[in-house]
């Protein structure tokens, strides 16, 4: 699974029991069900929301009439800078802000125009809500901050007041990749960005997230999309 899945589903009262390898968000819309994880019980209605992490095994069922609206987000679709947390399922109140999160989603998918590319921005604006603060770790920021400059393993070691031999160990433990990877990341994050949202060359774009040659971005889109930028800006540009 590639894109995120959004529909409304109903729920029986026969007991099912799963887990899956993407997160899961649910917004009831009317009626309730039953969840059931390894840590929480409840029973879900309209003024609540559950986020399902991947393969936390759940216990799921109804007894009455329900409507959920339902999103499955692969793993490739939540911000890089949250991807690798150790996070716990969720049960959340829906305020005022989620009642605009859900009341979009549900926009998007009742329209004739409806758009996977919106949806993945309303999904990234909701994960600030859902994952923990960055602001926990000093030097994630200062990576959040200067990714796109040369930065040196023992700059962030320092920051933490961390040898850096165990800075790359408690990074990877953190955040599920070495510091090399994350930065990675953001930069591949931006150049996504750039290549569908402006029409600046693929070599500005290059030098923009931190590379010196056009021909660094080509073999790192090449290596994760197996394709060249210029080819995914053709695929996803105005998408």
């Amino acid at each position: 699974m590639n894109s995120i899945i959004y529909e409304k589903r109903t729920y029986s009262n026969v007991k099912n029991t799963h887990s899956h390898d993407y997160f899961q968000l649910l917004l009831p819309l009317q009626g309730s069900m039953h969840i059931e994880t390894e840590k929480m019980k409840t029973i879900l209605k309209p003024d609540h929301l559950f986020f399902l992490t991947p393969s936390s095994t759940h216990t799921f069922y109804a007894d009455d009439r329900n409507e959920i609206f339902v999103l499955d987000i692969p793993k490739s679709r939540i911000p890089v800078k949250f991807q690798g947390y150790r996070l716990n399922d969720q049960y959340l109140p829906i305020n005022k802000k989620w009642e605009s999160i859900r009341f979009l989603l549900l926009d998007e998918m009742k329209g004739n125009d409806s758009s996977d590319y919106r949806v993945d921005r309303l999904i990234q604006y909701a994960s600030d809500f859902l994952f923990p603060k960055s602001h926990e770790y000093e030097s994630l920021n200062y990576i959040h901050q200067y990714y796109c400059d040369k930065i040196e393993l023992t700059e962030l070691a320092e920051i933490e007041n961390f040898h850096p031999s165990y800075y790359s160990e408690w990074f990877k433990d953190k955040f599920g990749m070495l510091p090399s990877k994350y930065i990675q990341q953001l930069r591949l994050s931006k150049a996504k960005t750039l290549l569908k949202e402006t029409d600046f060359s693929i070599l500005e774009i290059a030098v923009e997230v931190g590379y010196n040659h056009a021909s660094s971005l080509n073999r790192l889109f090449i290596n994760h999309f197996n394709m060249t930028p210029k080819e995914y800006r053709q695929k996803h540009k105005n998408g």
